[in-house]
């Protein structure tokens, strides 16, 4: 799977939970969480968004570990969810 789908699937989940996409910026896609999660009004996800960086992976792994606590969910469901090729 190309780094573009992943990233790609992370903006998807969030979206699909009601995250609102608040910034495309040139190093990170900002999105704050929907009002049910009862976070604080300044918190904000940042998503790393440079898949062309080396360390693109190890960032995609951290963004998964906080969204499995904030759901308390299982890391590797969310990890096949992200990891799903594309419907043709």
């Amino acid at each position: 799977m190309n780094k573009q789908s992943i990233l790609n699937n992370i903006s998807d989940l969030l979206i699909n939970r009601k995250w609102q996409l608040e910034e495309h910026g040139t190093k990170y896609d900002v999105f704050i969480p929907p009002l049910d999660l009862n976070f604080e009004k300044s918190y904000k996800l940042f998503v790393y968004n440079r898949i062309n960086n080396s360390d693109f992976e190890s960032e995609i792994y951290e963004y998964l570990r906080i969204i499995s606590q904030i759901y308390n969910e299982d890391i590797d469901d969310l990890n096949a969810i992200i990891m799903k090729h594309p419907e043709k």
